[in-house]
């Protein structure tokens, strides 16, 4: 017979205490290169806990099978969290991902963050859309051309995009401090999360630790885009500082669309004195570029003094 042991480590832990986790492995053996659970004489599933950081051995273990030498593994199968040292109540436990380095199986905690969306003041929020992008914070020594630093009123700067640093994470963010974009536990870059109306972006399987200590992350908003109504399938770009950027009581964003007031007056000259007997309609207009000669306008655009405009439309269509 022989015996079978495995090593276990929580790493990256807060004040390290490994002791309030527990992980339970389970023996293997393989059979026609697959791992089978190795029973016992009651056909359970061998296994063995270990708490914090320590070794599992399984004894007395047959070395051949049919004349063939078995081939064993121990691989973990779930893992508990506990309040304490002195509670007995462990609870099933998922925010951790695992690795097996130099034969020893190495646990480290992860963690999600989620970020909700709301658009205020737009009327259908469904007609807006921006992108959410998760960065870590550094160390400000860092250097080099995928650290970015973040500027005054939270911004960052990276190309030609603007990002506006938002959430609750962005309170603890000043100006000076270093980012770098997030890394998931498998050390690829975190996709940014595509927000269309009020919805809530979800950032996986990230690290929560490094060193013992917390990782401390931001979200960050950018490409703010709207389409003119529900049936239209183009979006336009946006200005981020065309809206007021805050956080709610409950940890929201909040994108309230910066508005103003247009107004225009209309004199009558050369009619008789009751003005009232003429009516004109009027439309609200932007402006969108200068007018090329012999060049064909869309039929929401004008031409005024080498001027393109465009009519401005809201939820319900054309302003005018």
């Amino acid at each position: 017979t022989i015996s079978i042991s495995k090593s276990k480590q929580w790493s990256n832990l807060p004040d390290g205490d490994s002791n309030l986790y527990k992980a339970v492995v389970g023996l293997y053996k393989e059979e026609n290169g697959a791992d089978v659970e190795v029973l016992d004489e009651n056909g359970n599933h061998i296994t063995a806990e270990i708490i914090g950081n320590g070794t599992a051995t399984f004894e007395n273990l047959p070395k051949y099978e049919n004349g063939d030498e078995i081939v064993y593994k121990v691989k973990e199968k779930s893992a508990y969290i506990r309040q304490s040292e002195n509670d007995e109540n462990w609870i099933e436990f998922n925010e951790y991902y695992g690795t097996e380095e130099d034969g020893v199986l190495i646990n480290r905690l992860k963690t999600t963050i989620e970020q909700s969306k709301i658009w205020s003041g737009v009327g259908n929020a469904e007609l807006y859309k921006s992108t959410f992008t998760l960065f870590k914070v550094v160390d400000n020594s860092q250097t080099g051309e995928n650290v970015y630093t973040v500027e005054e009123d939270k911004m960052l700067t990276i190309g030609e995009t603007k990002y506006k640093l938002v959430g609750n994470l962005a309170q603890n963010v000043n100006v000076g401090d270093k980012l770098v974009y997030a890394t998931d536990v498998n050390g690829n870059v975190v996709q940014s999360v595509e927000i269309q109306g009020n919805k809530t972006a979800k950032f996986e399987n990230i690290a929560k630790y490094n060193n013992n200590s917390e990782i401390k992350y931001v979200v960050a908003e950018s490409n703010i885009k709207v389409k003119e109504s529900a049936d239209s399938t183009e979006f336009v770009d946006m200005r981020i500082d065309e809206f007021e950027i805050s956080v709610d009581e409950d940890g929201n964003v909040v994108n309230a669309r910066d508005f103003k007031e247009i107004s225009a007056v209309k004199t009558w000259n050369l009619v008789n004195e009751n003005s009232d007997d003429y009516i004109v309609t009027v439309g609200l207009y932007k402006l969108v570029g200068d007018y090329t000669q012999g060049s064909q306008l869309a039929e929401n655009q004008i031409q005024v003094n080498g001027k393109v405009y465009e009519e401005v439309v809201d939820e319900n269509g054309f302003i005018g």
